[in-house]
């Protein structure tokens, strides 16, 4: 439980800190804006279920399981309206209208008790387990189900009709990582607690890693909104946070060093990679100087030459003109001698 905790907390960071590094990246872009918000919604439902967890109270355990449900409710539009710019999709007004309305009023009721969750018969140190659903459970579930659905959608037409494969590749990646991530969380939150089974609970905040994973690699090789840096910012965030777990927690987790090990491969590679890149550009922005050097001097040297004959052939017809000139003076001065 520990490390599902630790992961949980890894996710939370790295969402908030995707989100905000897109977001300084490209300020005044719509789509750069929505992803943000997404980001951050998401990083609010990770942290609301590390407090649920570290609830010093169970009255305070329940207020913190309401609050999970709730954002857990905005995750799906937040998520969806920047898919819609992401594909270029225009949902209609009223649909976008309906989507919103009814995200705020599941958000409302998921905090009035008993309508959504119901009671938790036990308090585990993951959480609880056992929840009781209240009377508007299915319409939460169904709305949650919908939007999901929805979404999906939304990326497979798009990826389908488009002829830019470019636009393609990318809703390959962000459509692999929300399908992975919305699964998840339908089986652990919704089917496997049909049949009683609650202790995969915890494991639907991690899912959203999916999501950002498979984003940051849409972002990494397709340049998903023009930034190509965030990965290596993103793992060195990673590594620096596991480290720092690693640091304080007593337990010796060997799993943790290999995923440690593991992003700093990563992050070494494009490192390095970056490095040698700059180093080829330079080189080739310094061959193409000397190339246009020499492109330069050859027009210089033509246009000289040009210059040269053209001062000749002025020297020449200027001579020519004043001779003839001096000339019709002298003959005008014989005739009147």
């Amino acid at each position: 439980m520990d490390f599902i905790i630790a992961l949980t907390i890894l996710v939370c960071v790295l969402n908030f800190i995707l989100g905000i590094l897109v977001l300084l990246k490209n300020p005044r872009e719509k789509l750069s804006q929505l992803f943000a918000i997404s980001n951050i919604v998401t990083s609010a439902w990770l942290a609301v279920n590390l407090l649920m967890v570290a609830a010093p109270s169970y009255q305070w355990g329940i207020f913190w399981l309401e609050a999970a449900y709730a954002f857990g409710s905005l995750m799906p539009v937040t998520n969806i309206l920047w898919m819609f710019e992401l594909c270029g999709k225009k949902p209609k007004k009223w649909v976008k209208n309906l989507i919103l309305v009814s995200s705020a009023i599941i958000f409302s009721i998921c905090f009035k008790q008993g309508l959504v969750v119901g009671e938790a018969k036990r308090l585990s140190t993951g959480g609880f387990e056992e929840i009781s659903r209240g009377a508007m459970f299915p319409i939460f579930a169904a709305y949650i189900i919908l939007v999901l659905a929805y979404m999906i959608y939304t990326l497979v037409v798009t990826f389908v009709r488009s002829k830019d494969q470019e636009l393609k590749n990318k809703i390959l990646y962000v459509a692999v990582g929300a399908f992975l991530y919305i699964a998840t969380v339908i089986i652990v939150d919704f089917v496997l607690p049909s049949f009683g089974i609650y202790k995969f609970i915890p494991l639907d905040g991690p899912s959203s890693f999916f999501l950002v994973f498979f984003t940051t690699l849409a972002i990494t090789k397709y340049h998903l909104f023009d930034v190509k840096v965030i990965l290596t910012e993103l793992l060195v965030a990673a590594i620096a946070l596991l480290l720092l777990f690693n640091i304080v927690t007593p337990v010796n987790y060997l799993f943790l060093k290999m995923i440690i090990f593991f992003l700093f491969l990563i992050a070494g590679y494009y490192i390095i990679a970056s490095a040698h890149k700059e180093i080829r550009a330079k080189e080739n922005l310094e061959q193409k100087v000397q190339e246009r050097t020499k492109e330069l001097q050859g027009a210089y040297d033509d246009i000289k030459s040009q210059k040269n004959e053209l001062e000749r052939w002025y020297n020449l017809t200027i001579g020519r003109e004043l001779k003839m000139a001096e000339l019709k003076d002298k003959i005008k001065d014989l005739e009147q001698k």
